[in-house]
């Protein structure tokens, strides 16, 4: 090293550090003129300066500067190599090749770079860059290639980015206030929450400008092979006034099915939308409209298909308004819906809204089909507590108690599951097998809905054929019902192989589940007993009694009420009816064998009887037209005789019989139920 009065010599200076060396050579005073050379130095020596840095990689390359120190030119061309520190480390990143080459002249940086991380990731920019901030001239073109999402996924929360980006980039102007033009494209873009939803992979692009403070969007698409497609423009200041941006989409409702999976609910039918916001970005002002058609919803938990589902919604600001709701069920009626929906999550989004129904078919598939209407309002917090109340009419219903059981495993063997892994809970959860656990804080919801059915409420089945009606007014809550009023019995009977008794008191109510409770009594009078004949309990397991004063075991209180003598003087074909009745009544036979043969021929009517001497017969039947019926029947004696009903009206039927034992008869009958 020379010192001088005007400028100091040095060189050639060499720094040998862990296989590297910076070597370097040259004159410093009023100008420069100053070479360096380096060759694999580690980056490391920056944990020198600071410990924490952690910085590793290599660095290659060459350095003049030469000219006056206020206004040095300059010429530079560096490689770094594996390039990584602690901090990238944390964020998951990758090391990664920097390569920079280009000359500083008349305050202007002129540079050419590049970067690759992984083998395809690769950004290049090139351009001018003044050294004043202040000062125009600013010329940067920025391209990006397939770089990975991915790289981004710890500095964005660990959201699961996949994809990649790629686009170009051209900045002008000042470095103090540049403007810029964008042309940007995501492929296959996915987080790890729409994967869960099973949302395909989002392919995106966008074009538009920024300067002054302002994001002008040219255009914006978004789509996947789903058929979720969207688009925007509009501007985008990033404070004050001015926020304008127009967007609209089309989603198919297909997306949420796996969301809804738990219940097995399918939706077809696409959704399209549309968006304005305005505002500041600080204070957005939302406008817009979602418009579903020609939507089908099938639940089978409920048994409940909905088709040609429509629904208008518009957002106003804090708030979305539903109007044109509408829905045909499968089976006949319609639905239409109401109301509004709150946005503010601190009042749980609040909700009002209206459904009504218009002669609406519905049946739950086991036990219970309806004709309804009425309306039905459910208000209260999305989030929060509900309140449902209306009023629904119900035309005609029937209630069918079931022919039998099967035996349900849960009522074979019980099982309980202790610290299931969390798959196994999932399965178990899915399949229905075992009841939710309780959680504080749920949602609590409120009834007071009144049911009214003037008539024409049927209870039938395993020999039950009643009528009722009456008003039913349930109020408490979902989970514990309160049923205010009930279903009165209008007219009933009782139906044992061919024996009819009437009953004299019935009712159906609700109380704590939505399965209807049963509640029926028939009195008869044999020659020896008083027979009475209780049904209670749910509808899909309802209970049949017998009791009888005097006391008598069962058997024999049927023996009596079905061929009215004991079971001792009943015939063997009388005993297997008696058995068969038993089954039936008991829900363990289930139709019978009788009525399986019924099914398998194809007849309308088939049935075994006898007669007080206990001679057995069958009688089958069909209708051979729409309004003609022709009945046969043959005793084991060998007698036979063959009907053949004409039905004139709805009212009024001609009938003829003619029988082996040379027995003719013809008649006109008038017959009509009340």
């Amino acid at each position: 090293i020379i010192l001088g009065p005007q400028e100091t010599r040095f060189g050639p200076v060499v720094l040998s550090v862990d296989g590297g060396a910076l070597r370097a050579s040259g004159a410093v005073g009023e100008t420069l003129d100053v070479t360096a050379e380096v060759t694999d130095l580690p980056l490391s020596i920056a944990d020198l300066v600071q410990p924490d840095l952690g910085l590793r990689g290599r660095v290659n390359g060459s350095l003049r500067a030469t000219g006056p120190v206020e206004a040095p030119q300059a010429r530079f061309d560096l490689a770094f190599n594996e390039v990584i520190s602690a901090l990238s480390q944390s964020y998951g990143l990758p090391p990664v090749d920097v390569s920079a080459a280009g000359d500083v002249a008349n305050q202007v940086l002129d540079l050419t770079a590049g970067l690759q991380a992984g083998p395809q990731a690769r950004a290049r920019l090139s351009g001018q860059v003044p050294l004043d901030p202040e000062a125009p001239g600013l010329d940067l073109d920025l391209s990006l290639t397939q770089t990975p999402l991915a790289l981004a996924n710890r500095l964005a929360g660990d959201l699961g980015l996949t994809g990649t980006l790629s686009g170009t980039a051209q900045v002008a102007g000042a470095v103090a206030a540049p403007t810029a033009r964008f042309d940007l494209a995501v492929a296959q873009a996915s987080v790890a929450d729409l994967r869960a939803l099973g949302i395909a992979p989002l392919d995106a692009s966008t074009r538009g400008t920024f300067a002054g403070e302002r994001l002008e969007i040219t255009a914006f698409r978004l789509r996947n092979e789903q058929g979720l497609e969207a688009s925007a423009s509009g501007t985008v200041p990033l404070s004050g006034p001015g926020l304008s941006v127009q967007a609209n989409g089309t989603a198919p409702l297909q997306l949420a099915n796996l969301a809804l999976a738990d219940r097995a609910t399918q939706m077809s039918g696409s959704a399209r939308a549309t968006l304005s916001v305005t505002g500041r970005l600080s204070d957005p002002q939302a406008r817009g409209e979602v418009i579903l058609s020609n939507a089908t919803i099938v639940d089978p938990q409920s048994n409940l298909r909905l088709e040609d589902v429509g629904l208008q919604a518009q957002l106003e600001g804090d708030r979305v308004v539903l109007s044109a709701g509408r829905a045909r069920f499968l089976d006949g009626g319609r639905a239409s819906l109401s109301g509004e929906i709150g946005l503010d999550p601190a009042q749980n989004f609040p909700l009002d809204l209206a459904l009504g129904l218009q002669r609406a078919r519905y049946s739950d598939g086991d036990t219970l089909s309806t004709i309804l209407g009425g309306e039905i309002t459910v208000n209260g917090a999305a989030l929060g507590d509900l309140a449902i109340g209306g009023a629904i009419e119900l035309e005609q219903t029937e209630i069918v108690v079931p022919d039998g059981f099967g035996l349900a495993a849960r009522d074979v063997l019980s099982v309980s599951h202790r610290s299931a892994p969390q798959d196994v809970s999932l399965t178990l959860d899915r399949a229905g097998l075992r009841d939710p656990e309780p959680q504080a804080g749920s949602q609590r919801i409120a009834l007071d809905l009144v049911i009214t059915a003037p008539n024409r409420m049927f209870v039938r089945g395993r020999g039950l054929d009643t009528e009722l009606g009456g008003t039913l007014r349930l109020t408490g809550t979902l989970e514990d019902l309160v049923p205010v009023g009930g279903f009165e019995m209008r007219r009933g009977r009782f139906n044992v192989i061919g024996q009819r008794i009437a009953f004299s008191e019935g009712a159906v109510t609700l109380r704590g589940t939505l399965d209807p409770i049963l509640s029926f009594v028939a009195r008869t009078e044999t020659d020896d007993a008083l027979v009475t004949v209780t049904v209670s309990g749910t509808a899909s397991d309802p209970q049949i009694t017998f009791s009888s004063a005097p006391e008598l075991p069962q058997d024999e209180i049927l023996a009596r009420l079905i061929f009215n003598r004991s079971v001792g003087e009943l015939s063997a074909f009388q005993l297997a009816q008696l058995a068969g009745s038993i089954a039936t009544l008991t829900g363990a036979g289930g139709p019978g064998l009788v009525e399986a043969l019924r099914t398998n021929i194809g007849l309308d009517n088939l049935e075994l009887v006898s007669g007080d001497d206990g001679e057995v017969g069958v009688r089958a039947g069909k209708y051979i037209a729409r309004n003609v019926y022709v009945d046969v029947e043959s005793e084991s004696d060998g007698d036979t005789r063959t009907s053949i009903n004409l039905d004139l009206t709805d009212a009024l039927t001609a009938r003829g019989t003619v029988g082996t034992d040379g027995e003719t008869r013809l008649g006109i009958f008038f017959e009509r139920d009340y």
